[in-house]
């Protein structure tokens, strides 16, 4: 699995929690990920295994799937619409939306079987 690093000291001292830094790659990793490069640029955002250890779960299991240990972290809301902030919200969106897969705590919904149900 390729190591995907960012440039700068700031990776080694703060813990980044919260994604506020937005930081050059460093060589051409970013080419593994365009969707989340910017002109060799990336906002990054750490996950601390003891803090999010299911999300954590996830990236880990994505990463060894693809290679890319990486996911794609946006918000979720449709284009001139607040951001979603309840699950009936969610429900919402997702119907309106290009999204296939809605995934809210434990449940996994799809976008066929939510129609389905919801007509």
């Amino acid at each position: 699995m390729p190591r995907l690093t960012f440039a700068g000291d700031i990776v080694r001292t703060f813990s980044l929690r919260y994604m506020l830094f937005l930081l050059p790659w460093k060589g051409k990793t970013w080419d593994l990920i365009p969707a989340v490069n910017h002109m060799g640029t990336g906002w990054l955002q750490a996950i601390c295994r003891e803090l999010y250890s299911r999300y954590y779960w996830i990236v880990k299991k994505f990463g060894e799937a693809t290679g890319i240990p990486v996911l794609m972290n946006t918000s979720f809301n449709l284009r001139g619409k607040l951001i979603v902030s309840s699950p009936a919200g969610a429900c919402n969106t997702f119907s309106k939306s290009e999204i296939d897969i809605l995934v809210m705590s434990q449940y996994l919904v799809n976008k066929e079987a939510f129609q389905r149900i919801a007509n």
